[in-house]
């Protein structure tokens, strides 16, 4: 096809469209002018409306007065005044008559003259049962006015008794020659045609005449009656002014269409030169001499046009020029592949990535990178790519596998794109680390990477599959918690190495003892999961229970060459008496857990809901005591400690109190919680600090007193305990030589040479060093000459016996006597009688404490008893 032809077709092709605007106009035009007089015709409607309901509104206020005149409501005759009747209806034009209707339908009232012949036409009036019926002020239909013989509609108004009955109607007709009158007196332009008419369809007034099939109507209905009016004209009308005002227009488009369609056929002709020019050259490029340049000639808008074909050959010749440099760089690879699947290019990424050189792979088909297992599957999901050659990722699995030159498999991403020749392009990126990667986080997110035990994820998903069998073999199902006591002091003591070897070591004996098949996790911290299946079998729960006994009392390394005694506890749930799914489940055995912790560290605690108020208590008991510590209400309360030969009080024991609004909270009850909880070192310190404050305020008054304070076997075993109490005596401004520290039996069990290198230390320091609880243990004597003790605290419990038990006589007085030969000061606690302290002095017994002689008091209440020695006091015999 020419170029000629071309622009003809684009001349018709606008006709076209101008055309269809044309008669798109037209039309518009014609909705347009249609709108405009519909709203003419509305605003003459609305006219007509208002006239019309004026009229009746005047008579229906008249219907309303005449209503309300007692002369009316009496509905007698004899009191009928029709010349206040006909006074009234000077005030609504049109009505010429009014008359009441008794509940029986008899007038008893007329402004006109009523004979018999009327009266009797009223009675039989079709419209009178519907009259009499109104029960609030209405027109009605048009019908025959029995009275005067003419054409009415009437404003009916009921009439009340003085008990609320209907007694009757207040009627005004209003002559339908009159109905319009108004209106009618406003006039309507020529060529218009008015009607009202009633719902029913009846006529009541009609002004000019036509067909309302070819008019256009707009209709308003009456507020004061059930009527429409409405305005009207011909079509014909409103398209002879449509034609008046749109043919100048229509004439002068089409004149412009066609002084357009010479112009752009002389402009035409005159472009072709320069276009077949461009043409030509278009030809010779395609043909191959791309380095041809063209010198365009013609209007602006072609020379532009042949200077931008000049700069694209430029851009393609750079682009050609860039593509094959990122051919080269990319950091994927790049294949191009013909419609018989062989290699026709690859850059050198692409050949490495599978073992091959970029002139080995060329040429080759690409079946040499595709497993032998796959090569059928690919030919297939070729051709249906063939069939379909979109660009779009290969296959349905976002990650396909290669094969390598040697052998091994390489994990690739492939993107296709098809080529205008035929074949695809495809860029080929080796994912295999990132699915390593992806293979790692999985594995992470499923197994604790310290034990290679399965986490809190896996053993929930683990038991939840468990119990499902469990519930399908109706067999009942173990879940034990395993905690480490004393883990943190690991950690504090030797550090977090040695505490996560511990775990490492703890975590591959469990599986070593149970064998393979079970399912062992680490919950978290140092605690381990077991789920034990078919519970019921008579060895199963307690045979795994011993296994993991065994497996806590074993040695673990612990730094360098150490060997540690871990030991633990463990709680014990069973499905379904304990909980009835997974995440219960562990929570009740994590429950059993903590009771065993609590009170019977080392053992086994199974599950019981008569635990679980308890257990609430002391975690409400903990959360208390945060509190507490929190706002550092926690109060020292001094204990003091006698001379036996006198009386005078020459220490005193720091004790810990909890004040509450209902009392003191017994410290029975918060020390075991704020020991397991790890409360204990910060609530020691608190107090420690407010005991060291109050002896020194007593040094200050000339007081002078030795403090004694309790060392636990976890803080006394910790590496930072002596520059702990160093800093602490500091602050106070105190020597080391007033205080007494207390350290019990266990706290020296373990290392023999690390506790004994502590207390030379603390002894070198100024410390006085007491053992407590002296009696108790089982290896008590050997302490007294392998650690430096200064003075010998004899436990209460031997106390207690004194006066009853002659043994006990005889044992004490042997502690006392040994304790005296190794010059060691004794302290008896637990004195709670006279005979008691009696028995003590006899024995040589150095210093007591106790009840008898003094209960725990606040600091102000042994400040005061020191200032005051005349507080009476136990006599000393």
């Amino acid at each position: 096809m020419t170029v000629s032809q071309h622009i003809v077709r684009t001349l018709l092709a606008v006709l076209l469209p101008v055309a269809l605007g044309l008669g798109w106009l037209l039309h518009s035009g014609w909705q347009a002018q249609q709108a405009a007089v519909r709203q003419q015709l509305d605003a003459l409607a609305l006219q007509q409306q208002r006239l019309l309901d004026g009229q009746l509104r005047q008579g229906q206020r008249v219907a309303a007065a005449l209503a309300a005149t007692s002369w009316v409501q009496a509905l007698d005759a004899r009191r009928c005044p029709p010349g206040d009747m006909q006074h009234f209806l000077l005030g609504a034009y049109g009505f010429s008559n009014a008359v009441t209707l008794n509940a029986a339908g008899q007038v008893v009232c007329s402004v006109r003259p009523v004979d018999g012949a009327a009266r009797l036409r009223v009675r039989q009036l079709p419209e009178l049962a519907g009259l009499l019926a109104q029960r609030h002020l209405a027109v009605s239909e048009p019908m025959q006015a029995p009275i005067s013989r003419r054409r009415v509609v009437v404003v009916s108004h009921p009439i009340w008794g003085p008990a609320g009955q209907l007694r009757g109607q207040l009627v005004l007709p209003l002559d339908l020659q009159d109905l319009a009158s108004p209106a009618l007196q406003s006039g309507l332009p020529d060529g218009l045609a008015w009607r009202v008419y009633s719902t029913a369809g009846a006529t009541l007034q009609q002004y000019g005449a036509g067909d309302p099939a070819d008019s256009l109507s707009v209709q308003r209905q009456l507020d004061n009656a059930p009527w429409h009016v409405a305005v009207s004209v011909p079509y014909a009308a409103v398209r002879a002014q449509l034609l008046r005002q749109g043919l100048p227009l229509m004439l002068g488009m089409l004149a412009a269409i066609l002084l357009a369609v010479a112009a752009g056929w002389l402009f035409a002709r005159y472009l072709l030169r320069s276009i077949r020019q461009l043409s030509g050259f278009v030809l010779r490029v395609g043909q191959g001499e791309a380095s041809l340049r063209i010198e365009p000639v013609g209007p602006q808008e072609l020379v532009l046009l042949g200077q931008e074909i000049n700069r694209m050959l430029d851009a393609a010749d750079y682009s050609e020029s860039r593509y094959r440099l990122l051919f080269a760089a990319s950091t994927d690879g790049v294949l191009v592949v013909n419609a018989q699947m062989q290699i026709l290019a690859v850059n050198e990424q692409g050949a490495s990535m599978f073992g091959y050189g970029v002139d080995e792979l060329t040429g080759q088909c690409v079946d040499v990178l595709i497993p032998q297992p796959l090569r059928a599957a690919h030919r297939h999901v070729a051709g249906g790519y063939a069939a379909n050659p979109v660009g779009r990722s290969m296959g349905h699995r976002p990650t396909l596998r290669g094969v390598r030159r040697d052998g091994s498999e390489v994990l690739v991403q492939i993107t296709l794109s098809p080529l205008p020749t035929g074949g695809v392009a495809a860029i080929v990126r080796d994912v295999s680390e990132r699915h390593q990667m992806q293979a790692r986080m999985q594995w992470l997110a499923q197994y604790d990477s310290l034990t290679n035990l399965p986490n809190r994820v896996l053993l929930a998903d683990r038991l939840e599959q468990a119990l499902r069998r469990a519930q399908f073999s109706q067999q009942p199902l173990a879940l034990v918690l395993v905690g480490l006591d004393h883990f943190k002091l690991i950690n504090e003591t030797w550090g977090h190495g040695s505490g996560d070897r511990v775990l490492s070591q703890f975590g591959r004996r469990l599986l070593d003892s149970l064998g393979e098949g079970w399912t062992v996790a680490r919950v978290g911290g140092d605690e381990f999961a077991i789920v034990v299946e078919d519970a019921a079998e008579p060895h199963q729960l307690p045979g795994v229970l011993e296994k993991l006994r065994q497996a806590l009392l074993a040695p673990l390394e612990g730094a360098g060459s150490s060997r540690l005694v871990v030991g633990g506890s463990m709680g014990v749930a069973l499905f379904p008496d304990d909980a009835e799914d997974a995440g219960e489940l562990l929570k009740a055995a994590d429950m059993a857990l903590e009771q065993a912790k609590l009170r019977q560290r080392g053992g086994v605690r199974f599950y019981s809901e008569q635990h679980v108020p308890r257990y609430r208590q002391e975690l409400e008991l903990e959360a208390r005591l945060r509190e507490a510590i929190a706002a550092d209400v926690l109060l020292p309360y001094f204990q003091p400690i006698v001379n036996t030969d006198g009386g005078q009080i020459v220490c005193v024991e720091a004790l810990v109190r909890w004040p509450q609004a209902g009392g003191m909270v017994s410290p029975a009850a918060f020390l075991p919680v704020a020991e397991a909880a790890g409360l204990l070192p910060g609530l020691e310190r608190l107090v420690r600090r407010k005991a060291l404050a109050a002896v020194r305020a007593w040094h200050d008054e000339g007081l002078p007193l030795q403090l004694s304070l309790n060392v636990s076997a976890a803080e006394f075993d910790s590496p930072h305990f002596v520059d702990d109490m160093a800093m602490l005596v500091h602050e106070a401004g105190l020597q080391p030589a007033m205080l007494v520290l207390e350290i019990t039996e266990g706290a020296v069990l373990g290392n023999h040479d690390a506790a004994q290198a502590r207390m030379q230390q603390l002894q070198a320091s100024g410390y006085r060093i007491a053992i407590d609880d002296f009696g108790t243990g089982y290896s008590s004597l050997s302490y007294l000459h392998s650690y430096p003790f200064d003075r010998l605290k004899l436990d209460r419990s031997f106390v207690a016996r004194l006066t009853h038990d002659e043994r006990a006589r005889k044992v004490t007085a042997a502690i006392i006597a040994m304790a005296h030969e190794l010059s060691l000061v004794v302290i008896a606690e637990g004195v709670e009688e006279a005979d008691q302290l009696a028995v003590l002095q006899a024995m040589g017994c150095n210093q007591v404490q106790g009840f008898y002689l003094h209960r725990p008091l606040s600091a102000q209440a042994l400040g005061e008893l020191m200032r005051h020695p005349r507080v009476p006091q136990p006599a000393m015999p």
